[in-house]
């Protein structure tokens, strides 16, 4: 062997020795011997296990998402049905307390005087039936007759009366309190006085400087107050440089607020008190029609023959009221006195075959107590 193949053994020796301690060194395994089938099949099961496992949890993971989704949705839905519902239950309560509050301002009408105050006013009378007049022999009621009367009365008095007077004076037959009549009537005067005040600012406003006398007349010519001078002219006057002030000064705004208020209640008091020269006495008369219902009492109704030979003359029968009117006299909201007439047929049938039946008008005289519809509102004051 030459000397030189000698040393090159050792060297590639060392070489391999080298490479594999450097390797060793960088962590790389030396490439073993082949996988058999066995084992690649093995590897690729389980690589599969692992994916359907994760497929799994992936979808498992998705479908309670889903459900999370779901239960989100449903109580979404659950929320909106309670916000639904407890909206109607609102709008209900809403609806019920409206018209309690409608029944309460019905009820309050009538115990202020609404009612009365048109002129207008109704009820049930105790009215007591007996001879009247105009029968002319033609029939009459022999004995008195108790019997109810539902009536409806009218009082002239309060039409074509200025709207404070009507108020006053129907607050005053419902049996309220001095400072109660006078704050009904105020609330209405307060009213026409806020209007006529507007028409004079407008006035002043739009021609400055514009005579106090020359507004009166106007005002005078328009709404017809009696009342109204030069020197509430001159108060909407001053007003109306505050007012001015107040776009420049929001502290003057509340000053501006007051002399309004303050004019405004002056002005309603003269309305009322010009009013109350008017008394409510006369609006107590009235007249009323009513329909009593059918009684029984003794009657005459005659027939062609002689009165000696008629025995069944006098009789009890019933008596239909067809209409009854008359005068009327209401003090008060709790009753009214009625007096006047009743107009009502009365039938005899004698069961005899020679003389059928027949109709008699009868005329009588009525007297009754009356208690008014607006008793019932005086009674729950």
């Amino acid at each position: 062997m030459h000397p030189r193949q000698f040393l090159s053994i050792p060297f590639a020796a060392l070489l391999s020795l080298g490479s594999a301690v450097a390797l060793g060194q960088a962590g790389v395994k030396p490439a073993g011997k082949p996988k058999t089938p066995t084992e690649l099949s093995t590897e690729l099961a389980v690589a599969q296990a692992q994916a359907e496992g994760e497929k799994a949890r992936r979808e498992k993971a998705e479908s309670a998402e889903g459900q999370k989704t779901a239960d989100l949705d449903k109580t979404k839905q659950e929320l909106t049905k309670a916000q639904i519902g407890a909206a109607a239950k609102t709008k209900e309560a809403d609806d019920a307390k409206r018209k309690e509050e409608e029944a309460k301002g019905k009820i309050d009408e009538l115990r202020n005087g609404k009612l009365i105050s048109s002129g207008l006013t109704g009820g049930v009378a105790l009215a007591v039936q007996f001879i009247g007049p105009f029968n002319n022999g033609q029939a009459e009621q022999a004995t008195p007759a108790v019997v109810a009367m539902p009536y409806i009365m009218a009082l002239p008095g309060y039409w074509g009366s200025p709207q404070s007077i009507r108020e006053a004076c129907a607050s005053s037959w419902n049996g309220s309190d001095e400072d109660t009549i006078d704050a009904a009537a105020r609330a209405v005067t307060r009213k026409r006085a806020a209007r006529i005040f507007d028409s004079i600012l407008a006035r002043v406003a739009t021609t400055p400087g514009v005579d106090a006398a020359k507004v009166v007349t106007e005002i005078q010519a328009d709404y017809e107050p009696k009342w109204v001078d030069q020197e509430i002219v001159e108060e909407v006057k001053k007003y109306q440089l505050i007012l001015i002030k107040a776009k420049a000064d929001t502290t003057k705004a509340k000053e501006a607020e007051d002399k309004k208020k303050q004019i405004i209640e002056w002005m309603a008091g003269m309305e009322w008190r010009a009013s109350r020269i008017a008394m409510c006495w006369h609006k107590k008369i009235g007249f009323w029609i009513g329909l009593p219902l059918s009684y029984d009492a003794t009657t005459k109704v005659p027939t062609q023959k002689p009165v000696d030979d008629d025995p069944d003359l006098a009789s009890k029968r019933t008596i239909d009221p067809r209409i009854a009117f008359g005068l009327a006299f209401s003090p008060n909201a709790y009753f009214s006195l009625l007096a006047g007439f009743t107009v009502s047929s009365v039938t005899r049938d004698d069961k005899n075959a020679e003389r059928p039946a027949f109709d008699r008008t009868i005329w009588g005289t009525t007297i009754a107590v009356g208690g008014n519809l607006d008793i019932a509102a005086a009674l729950v004051k």
